[in-house]
């Protein structure tokens, strides 16, 4: 039974006798995005499960994650690629190559062909050698179809199960369109990881492709070192061997990988680009200032021209799709995304519509004029049924020509929070936009027997020079060489950066 509270009365809302039960963290759903549903079939099966799967997982993929804005650099990383494909016998899928817009380092690949390696990964590199033997590894992940098998073990249960009960759609339908996302996970494509033997065998048969098409197989010790190196240099914490971790411990897999080289023959190719390092001056570090960043809780988004102060001690997040936050009790969170370019009132009138036919009550929508002219047109439920009331906020407004809407749910602790936060979002001023600085990689000549500490004052870097030694594989106390390229991150105007592209 539903009953309207009128807005006069000091409540926005609509009690309503439904259930709700919102359990595990939301968060997770939003990183986790590989989901499957399935009864794993039998392996024996064609390699068309191998195409469907990984067709519908990366389109996901680049849509949660994004892929980085840089024509240039993919097509540079889809050539190392395809000269590693190019050795294979009788590959099975067609291979495609992508650089994804994260600034963790990491590279996975999906069934079917799908190889991806991350802005955060490339940035690590000191040439192509790594490169070429990071997506060997993947490739060989793709055509041993590790991924179909370890899916077999099914070794993860349930990662979150948010029930779709909760005042219908709202949740389990619109913000799930909202995040392009499914709210219920099963089987994780991604986050289960490989085992043991799986990663071995793709080490020893990954450099041994790469030592095929010419490249260093023994580059792949370096890059994996660097990477443990640059985790522990973040966490200050040390990485230790464990026999319950699913992944072999570094220093042994490196071992292995010097002990397999020396059985190899490479013949040392000229590589597709002598000079790396430049093909890295300009990338992005931490969050890409064209998807949005956080000062603290603040959110400025200088392409779209948007703001909006999330909850305090919030966590937040910042996908493609959307931006928002999530209470640390995993039961309140706020997200705000575009919604179809129908007009605010009309994408409200829709769902007030939507709502009324499957629960036959009468929803008010609630317009308000904001502080740049527009109309918002707000929605208020309440879900009363539970152990505790449960309050959502549906918004849709217009700025610059762009529908937006925002979704956000929470018990009465945080409703005040919560509304205040959904009417925080207004048009970013000039004043934030002009003060959004980014860091970004940059490639600098040394001047001969010039220090890392020299340099790095010279150069302005952001990072002090033990994180510059770390970033290219450099000794602390060296001398550097006349005109040798060198990775640094310094700050960079956002404004300086759109002009550039």
């Amino acid at each position: 039974m539903l009953s309207f509270i009128d807005r006069q009365s000091g409540s926005l809302y609509m009690s309503a006798q439904l259930t709700v039960k919102i359990h595990g963290w939301i968060l997770c759903c939003l990183l986790v995005i590989f989901s499957l549903s399935f009864s794993p079939p039998s392996l024996a099966l064609s390699t068309e499960l191998d195409k469907k799967l990984g067709a519908q997982n990366a389109k996901m993929v680049e849509q949660q994650m994004g892929i980085y804005q840089d024509a240039v650099l993919i097509d540079y990383v889809q050539q190392v690629g395809a000269r590693l494909v190019a050795e294979l016998e009788n590959p099975r899928f067609d291979f495609r190559f992508t650089v994804i817009d994260d600034p963790a380092p990491n590279a996975f690949a999906l069934p079917g062909g799908y190889v991806y390696v991350t802005r955060g990964l490339l940035a690590l590199m000191i040439n192509e050698d790594e490169l070429a033997t990071v997506l060997a590894h993947e490739i060989i992940h793709v055509t041993e179809r590790h991924s179909i098998k370890q899916l077999g073990s099914s070794i993860l249960p349930r990662l979150l199960e948010v029930p779709g009960d909760v005042v219908g759609h709202v949740i389990d339908e619109d913000l799930g369109t909202l995040l392009n996302a499914p709210l219920k996970t099963s089987n994780n494509l991604l986050a289960s990881g490989y085992s043991r033997s799986h990663e071995s065998d793709s080490d020893e048969l990954g450099i041994t492709l790469a030592a095929k098409a010419g490249y260093n197989p023994l580059a792949m010790g370096p890059i994996l070192t660097r990477l443990n190196a640059s985790i522990e240099y973040i966490t200050q914490q040390e990485q230790r061997k464990s026999y319950f971790d699913d992944h072999p411990f570094t220093p042994d897999r490196v071992k292995n990988i010097k002990k397999t080289s020396k059985k190899l023959k490479y013949s040392g190719t000229s590589p597709i680009d002598s000079e790396f390092l430049t093909r890295l001056d300009g990338l992005f570090v931490a969050e890409n200032p064209n998807r949005g960043v956080f000062v603290k809780q603040l959110f400025l988004h200088p392409q779209m021209g948007i703001s909006i102060e999330f909850p305090k001690d919030w966590d937040t997040v910042n996908k493609p799709e959307a931006v928002g936050a999530v209470h640390t009790d995993r039961q309140s969170f706020i997200f705000v995304g575009l919604a179809p370019y129908q007009g605010a009132k009309n994408n409200a009138d829709k769902f007030k519509h939507q709502i009324e036919e499957k629960y036959h009550v009468d929803v008010k929508v609630n317009p308000e004029t904001t502080a740049w002219n527009s109309e918002a047109y707000w929605v208020g439920l309440i879900d009363s049924s539970g152990p505790e009331p449960m309050y959502v906020h549906r918004v849709w407004l217009e700025l610059d020509n762009l529908s937006y809407q925002i979704v956000a749910v929470s018990p009465k602790a945080h409703q005040q929070q919560i509304e205040a936060s959904a009417r925080s979002f207004k048009p970013i001023s000039e004043q934030q936009r002009d003060k959004i600085q980014h860091p970004v990689v940059r490639v600098v000549a040394a001047m001969s027997d010039e220090t890392l500490d020299e340099l790095a004052r010279r150069s302005a870097s952001e990072i002090p020079s033990d994180a510059i030694a770390l970033l290219n594989q450099l000794e602390l106390k060296q001398k550097l060489e006349k005109d040798q390229a060198v990775k640094i991150i310094v700050l960079q105007k956002y404004k300086d950066i759109s002009t550039a592209q």
